[in-house]
């Protein structure tokens, strides 16, 4: 109804709708078509990109977990048939126990086999789980790092990893539960389906029929939970945000200074509440079709045992036909009962891996271009031609129009007010984003024509929101080049340029010393600590291009003016580019670049820029009358 209500209001729009698909020409029913149900057509193929999946991550074990499963069928359609001939042994007109144990020893070898088969059959499957999750967790991690660092600044791209992220733990388990519990109970089902059908054929077309409404409602269920989870993701990642406001060290300080446990407990609380009341919908629909679906099935089998009762009162069917027909009724309910859930399961899974599907392609989308220019080695300068960048969040450019040049060996500094465009330009500059319009230039070579680790080999940062590693103190400088030998002597050095050897020194296990209260045996550092680390880590790259952004922002005044006075003999013969909002400290450099509302307005020595009397020496005369007062007073 809705097909046809939709292809009437486009067609008497005078929108063409048929299969050709240009901007007038398009296929409706795919438009409209829900992807579960799309997805639900592609059953056949889900299952051979589940198996694929499984065998991907371990061909070996998945291979002999196959060969189990095809000897526990024949060994259930064994035992059916070693009961029927142990109940026509019982029911002859001779009985005695001489004839009975061959039948009993028959079928007590083939349970225990059957067993002991189940019994590694398990603990294959779990293994299997573990495998496959470590497999897709891997993947997700490889895209995550690879995709274009700008993609983090849009939120549809963080719903999107989200959902790979918390998937590819759970979701292969479950895929690969489900794909392997399909084999077993298929492999079962034949077996027990053979056995049945030497007893009666009729019985194997009723059971059939009795457990199909299961595969309905399994796959319907699968669509459900597959809806309600994707509809959250905005709400949950908020709700985690809240989570970790409340429970992690970072915020603990100001949650108390300020009173905000209630305030943010209850906006926790609230998205929780709303994530429950829709998770009742998604129970109680589930519960209705599950129930539906048995009773339909109690019905179906009741009705296949009065048939099976029928054929005994009329002499058609033997009481031992009917005992093994009837043990077999219940096992291959169960089987199909298991193949149902399986294919649900499967179904539900793979609607998640098309998340984790999409994000994979999505961020392939986003990843830069295969290189075709190399780094030049012995570059000469740094340049910046025209470059305009916008956010994705953002209606407004951030940089526009920005042209600078940076000779090899030489100090420039990035100075304006918060939100001129500063760290932006620096990343540029660093190759870690791209322009909008413009280029990027070592020498004559575009940085977005170049692999984007050869370019980050040139250039070592210590940016604003610099990472706290809850690791050793060696590995928090060694992380500053992970390609080179983390020896006793490289990273002490680069701890003393940073003035970080003394402190670290005194810790308790010195550079082997896990740093932060996380885990046991941590010491936690000082905000002016971590960024001497920081700043070790960036020495210890020891690349020809140094960026710091706000390096000293932790730092005391008396500190912070010794390393920016020894910033030109610790960097000798290497390109620094300083950012600080503190203009006496960067009055030593080369060339200052006074940025404003995303444009270079002023640039000279600090000299130059004074006698120019424009915005650098306003803003600079307004901070240095603001600490004489300080003085005063």
């Amino acid at each position: 109804m809705l097909l046809r209500i939709a292809r009437a209001f486009f067609e008497r729009e005078g929108v063409t709708v048929g299969v050709a698909r240009t901007s007038r020409n398009f296929d409706l029913d795919q438009v409209l078509r829900p992807v579960r149900l799309r997805s639900a057509r592609s059953l056949p193929r889900l299952l051979r990109e589940a198996f694929a999946l499984t065998f991907d991550a371990a061909p070996r074990t998945a291979t002999v977990f196959a060969f189990i499963q095809v000897f526990i069928g024949l060994g259930v359609a064994a035992q059916l048939l070693a009961v029927r001939s142990l109940l026509q042994a019982l029911l002859g007109d001779q009985v005695e126990v001489g004839t009975l144990v061959p039948h009993v020893i028959a079928l007590s070898t083939i349970s225990a086999v059957v067993g002991a088969a189940n019994a590694v059959r398990t603990e294959q499957q779990r293994l299997l789980g573990e495998v496959v999750s470590i497999h897709a967790t891997g993947k997700v991690i490889d895209v995550g790092t690879s995709v274009d660092l700008l993609a983090f600044e849009d939120p549809a791209f963080h719903d999107s990893l989200q959902r790979a992220r918390l998937n590819a733990v759970v979701r292969p388990v479950q895929m690969t539960t489900g794909a392997l519990g399909i084999l077993s109970a298929s492999f079962a089902v034949v077996g027990i389906g053979a056995a049945l059908f030497l007893v009666q054929p009729l019985f194997v077309l009723f059971v059939a029929v009795a457990y199909a409404p299961a595969w309905l409602a399994a796959t319907r269920s699968g669509s459900a939970a597959y809806d309600f989870s994707r509809n959250q993701t905005p709400r949950e990642r908020l709700r985690n945000y809240f989570f970790q406001l409340l429970t992690d060290k970072p915020y603990a300080t100001e949650l108390r200074a300020f009173g905000l446990k209630s305030a943010l407990r209850d906006r926790h609380d609230e998205l929780a509440q709303r994530r429950l009341a829709d998770f009742r919908m998604l129970v109680r629909q589930r519960l209705k079709a599950g129930l539906i679906s048995s009773l339909l099935a109690a019905g179906l089998i009741a009705a296949t045992l009065v048939v099976m009762i029928l054929l005994v009162s009329t002499g058609r069917m033997t009481i031992a036909d009917a005992g093994t027909a009837a043990a077999a009724l219940v096992l291959l309910g169960q089987r199909l009962q298991s193949l149902a859930s399986g294919v649900g399961a499967v179904y539900e899974s793979s609607l998640f891996l098309e998340d984790v599907t999409s994000f994979s392609a999505e961020a392939h989308g986003r990843s830069r271009p295969q290189p075709i220019e190399a780094v030049p080695a012995d570059w000469s300068r740094l340049r910046a031609e025209d470059v305009h960048f916008s956010y994705p969040s953002r209606m407004a450019s951030t940089l526009s129009g920005v042209t600078l040049e940076i000779r090899r060996g030489e100090i420039i500094a990035l100075v304006g007010e918060n939100g001129s465009g500063k760290s932006t330009l620096a990343k540029l500059l660093a190759g870690l984003y791209q322009p909008s319009d413009g280029r990027v230039l070592l020498d004559d070579t575009d940085l977005a024509r170049c692999a984007p680790d050869d370019v980050a080999r040139q250039i070592g940062m210590v940016l604003q929101d610099f990472v706290r590693y809850r690791l050793s103190a060696r590995d928090n400088i060694a992380f500053g080049a992970p390609q080179r030998p983390a020896d006793d002597a490289s990273v002490t050095d680069a701890a003393r340029r940073a003035d970080a050897h003394e402190f670290i020194a005194s810790l308790p296990d010195a550079y082997e010393t896990p740093l932060g209260p996380e885990f046991l045996g941590g010491s936690d550092l000082s905000g002016g600590q971590w960024q001497r680390l920081a700043l070790a880590r960036a020495f210890f790259r020891d690349a020809p291009v140094l960026i710091l952004d706000e390096p000293t922002a932790a730092l005391d005044a008396r500190a912070e003016a010794d390393l920016f006075d020894r910033i030109r003999d610790l960097q000798r013969g290497r390109t620094v580019v300083l950012i600080s909002h503190r203009f006496s400290t960067v009055r030593s450099a080369d060339r200052i670049h006074v940025l404003h509302e995303g444009q270079i307005v002023e640039s000279g020595t600090h000299k130059d820029l004074m006698a120019l009397a424009g915005r650098y020496a306003a803003l600079y005369t307004l901070q240095a009358s603001a600490y004489a007062d300080q003085e005063k007073h």
